[in-house]
């Protein structure tokens, strides 16, 4: 290839945007991403999973921050309330009935509604707190449209995580899908591919399906 030639292509390859996300993804011509991880199971799997990544912002809400936070990650403290408990014998037992659309502190609902861009939340559904945030979070943010969007990155817990946990899980499930909001990801359907597997491989099991579909969300994300 002659010289002049050569100097034109690589000038069109470095003048293209890069289009796949990733750990290397130019933020340039990209729509603003704000990872948010909810209660224990969403902030630990954004911690361990999402290090690295050019997004604009990751928020954890939970009762305990992670070992390994992400760099420039901001925390927020949520303690269930005493009054979703039974105590039993100085043990405390969560209710079976439970309101889960809650009021939340003013300080996290104003930092994410003031996002501009995608707010993306992930959450385990079936625990309390990853529950409770995503009803109530969900609730207050659903109202985003076009540019300033709202998605949901949800589990719907193992069967034998037990009926109660299916209980809330099916609870929030059917409030985002009744706002046009993304489906839960399905753990029980993993079992269904690969049989009876132990408790430790069908929790990892579910980490990389939950990454498969961070990663497909982020490429239709960018894509618009």
């Amino acid at each position: 290839m002659k010289r002049r030639n050569l100097l034109k292509a690589l000038a069109l390859t470095l003048s293209f945007p890069a289009t796949a996300f990733g750990k290397s993804r130019s933020k340039h011509n990209l729509r603003e991403i704000h990872v948010v991880g909810l209660g224990t199971v969403g902030s630990r799997w954004v911690a361990d999973h999402l290090q690295g990544y050019n997004l604009s912002s990751i928020t954890l809400i939970s009762d305990r921050q992670p070992d390994q936070m992400p760099e420039n990650a901001r925390f927020f403290s949520f303690y269930p309330p005493l009054e979703v408990y039974d105590c039993f014998e100085e043990k405390r037992f969560l209710k079976t009935e439970l309101q889960l659309d809650r009021e939340l502190d003013l300080e996290i609902v104003d930092f994410l509604e003031g996002k501009k861009g995608m707010v993306l939340l992930i959450a385990g559904l079936g625990k309390f707190s990853g529950s409770v945030l995503c009803r109530s979070l969900a609730g207050k943010l659903c109202h985003r449209k076009n540019e300033d969007s709202l998605r949901c990155l949800v589990t719907a817990p193992f069967a034998f995580e037990g009926s109660q946990a299916g209980k809330r899980g099916q609870e929030v499930s059917d409030f985002l899908l009744s706002n046009n909001l993304d489906a839960p990801v399905l753990l029980e359907n993993l079992r269904t591919v690969h049989g009876n597997i132990a408790v430790r491989s069908a929790f990892k099991k579910g980490d990389d399906l939950m990454m498969e579909r961070f990663l497909d969300m982020m490429k239709s994300e960018n894509r618009q």
